[in-house]
């Protein structure tokens, strides 16, 4: 009998532990309940404030739709009562002068009529004593033909200060650049045999300098000592007939 008093008592014993244990697992429960209650009430909170939101936007967002729709229609009659007046009113007025503007300009290219064809190389050139040299002038007047108060003569005259005898390299050449300052007579100058029958043929009464670039055509028919030759020759003429020249 004693013993079973004491089974029984150890079977109330563990009972009433385990009892306690369900109550604490119930009052865990009821705690994470209630917490999760009031976490679902704060969310529900937040959603109506939300909604509030969602709904003031949208009365704000009907508001300015129909302000828009306003102010376009009044935009619309503005345009239509002010067309008239448009379509009345006179075009300004323009007042265009009339300007002379120089375009005059030393320093442009010489005319065709004026140089020789263009070309980078030395062209050859007609090399016969006998064939009369071709004359351009530039910057300077014409030449007459005028007897000299001495005695009378055929031979042209050139009143220039400056001449300029040149073969084909100097093509390009502007002499109203290279003498602006005086009148300048250009001649084509070929050989330098065209060069001494040019000073024996023509006069130059006025000359100050002679520009003598010739010769390059003579190296392909007499050696360079005739060449010399004729060089020491022509610059004797030229210091014999004008000794007050350069």
């Amino acid at each position: 009998m004693p013993i079973l008093l004491e089974e029984l008592y150890k079977t109330l014993e563990k009972k009433d532990n385990e009892i306690a244990m369900l109550k604490q697992e119930i009052t865990n429960l009821k705690t994470t309940n209630n917490n999760q209650q009031q976490t679902l009430s704060d969310l529900s909170l937040k959603q109506l404030e939300i909604e509030e939101s969602i709904k003031h936007l949208q009365s704000e967002h009907k508001n300015e739709r129909e302000k828009s729709k306003k102010l376009a229609v009044k935009e619309i009659a503005a345009a239509k009562s002010t067309s008239p007046d448009k379509e009345t009113q006179p075009p300004p007025t323009h007042t265009i002068l009339n300007c002379t503007i120089p375009t005059a300009n030393r320093f442009e290219p010489l005319s065709e009529t004026n140089t020789p064809p263009t070309s980078n190389t030395p062209t050859k050139e007609n090399t016969s004593p006998n064939t009369p040299p071709t004359e351009n002038p530039i910057n300077t007047p014409s030449p007459t033909e005028e007897p000299t108060n001495t005695q009378p003569t055929n031979k042209k005259l050139v009143n220039a200060e400056t001449i300029i005898l040149c073969d084909s390299n100097g093509r390009d050449l502007k002499p109203s650049v290279l003498c602006p300052d005086t009148p300048t007579y250009y001649i084509r100058c070929p050989t330098l045999t065209n060069g001494i029958n040019i000073i024996n043929e023509i006069q130059f009464p006025k000359a100050k300098t002679f520009i003598i670039h010739c010769g390059t055509n003579d190296l392909e028919q007499i050696d360079a000592s005739q060449i010399l030759v004729k060089l020491k020759t022509l610059e004797n003429q030229l210091h014999k007939k004008y000794p007050q020249s350069r």
